[in-house]
This record gives structure tokens, C-alpha cells and sequence, in this order.
């Protein structure tokens, strides 16, 4: 066989567009131009640039672009995510990534799942103090954790059902877990964010009709 040998620059960040490029090679001992393939969003350790993620606590987010960055003297990878709620952008390392909770959207099994939970009506009311209630639940919130995020959502709605109404604290707390659930189904099932709130609060009527009703 014949040994081929291939020289080509490298880059140190891979362009955003696939583009065509050529570079000079040796193929049975003659020169040629050769074209190389398109290149590619770069992929780092999880995710690459276009991927959704969740971010603990503060929702689905999309890798815009992986970085290098100098910090202290290293040189490091950087997920730059924006947060589709809020148009934020956020820095993770992807050296930390995992144990900052950074996660893939959940499953279809998982949504299953969710609504499952949701639909489980026989919750005890938590008698304690709004603010040793809200305690439990930020912990909740902010495990990263989709389920616990059902949990929470569920609860309230149930205290809601019990008290007629609920605080303001109590409020936006709901409305937290409701969005975070909501948005995190919507990308996982590419429907719109409406559709998935109308089939969780028609969920939610139909047991505070039941509830009502006994």
C-alpha cells in the first residue's frame, strides 16, 4: 500500500457556518488539492453549540456557543448558554458542568412520569408556616431535579384548592414551578409553550372540580 500523508492548517475555534475548504496532500506520491468536509459545531464533553440544556433553578437553555478563556493562567472550555425565558446568557465551565447540574431535556418516559405525579391527589397539606414551606420548596426548586419541580407545583395547587387562595409568596412560586415544567416539556415535545399549559391546567381544573365536589 502506499503511504498518504494529508497537511492542513488547524484552527483553534471551528466556525459557526460549515464551510468548504481545501488543503494541498500527497496521494501516491503526486500533489493534489483535496476538499475536506464541511466543518462541524464543535462538541464538548455533553453538548454542542445548538443543543438545549437545563440549568438548575433557572430553566431550559440553549448552547450558543462552547469558548476558550484564559482563567488564572489555564486555559479553559466554556458552555455560554441563553436562557430561553429570559434571553440571559450564562458561562458554565464545561470542566464543572456535570456538578453544577447542567443537564439534557428530560425524556418522553419522563413526562410520563411528571403527570403522573401531578396527578396524584391524595397530598397532605403541609400545616407549618409559609416560610418553613418555602424553605422546602426553594430546596426543591433548586435541585435541578424536574420531579421535584412537579412536586412543588402539585403541592401548591393543592393548598391552593384547601385555602380558596394563596399569598403572594405562595404565587409566584407556583408560577415558577408551572414555567420551568412547562418549558422544559414544550422543547422536549417541540410544541409551543401554550399547548403544554393548557393540558397542565385542564389537568389541575378537572381535579380542583373533583376536590370540590367530595
Amino acid at each position: 500500500m502506499h503511504a498518504r500523508t494529508l497537511e492542513a492548517k488547524k484552527t483553534t475555534k471551528a466556525p459557526a457556518k460549515a464551510t468548504v475548504k481545501k488543503a494541498d496532500a500527497k496521494v501516491d506520491g503526486k500533489s493534489k488539492t483535496i476538499t475536506l468536509a464541511p466543518a462541524v459545531a464543535p462538541v464538548v464533553g455533553l453538548f454542542k453549540v445548538g443543543d438545549h440544556a437545563v440549568y438548575p433553578a433557572r430553566g431550559v437553555a440553549q448552547i450558543v456557543s462552547i469558548e476558550e478563556k484564559d482563567i488564572a493562567g489555564k486555559r479553559q472550555s466554556f458552555y455560554v448558554l441563553r436562557l430561553l425565558d429570559t434571553d440571559h446568557k450564562i458561562m458554565v465551565p464545561v470542566a464543572n458542568a456535570a456538578s453544577i447540574g447542567l443537564r439534557k431535556p428530560i425524556s418522553e418516559a419522563d413526562i410520563r412520569r411528571i403527570f403522573q405525579i401531578l396527578k396524584v391527589k391524595d397530598v397532605p397539606i403541609d400545616t407549618q408556616t409559609w416560610n418553613r414551606r418555602q424553605r422546602a420548596f426553594v430546596e426543591k426548586l433548586s435541585t435541578g431535579s424536574v420531579f421535584e419541580v412537579a412536586e412543588v407545583m402539585r403541592d401548591l395547587e393543592r393548598v391552593k384548592d384547601v385555602k380558596d387562595a394563596l399569598s403572594f409568596s405562595e404565587r409566584q412560586m407556583l408560577e415558577r414551578a408551572r414555567q420551568l415544567l412547562i418549558k422544559e416539556i414544550a422543547v422536549s415535545r417541540n410544541k409551543t409553550d401554550d399547548a403544554v399549559r393548557a393540558q397542565i391546567d385542564a389537568l389541575f381544573a378537572a381535579a380542583s372540580r373533583a376536590a370540590k365536589s367530595n
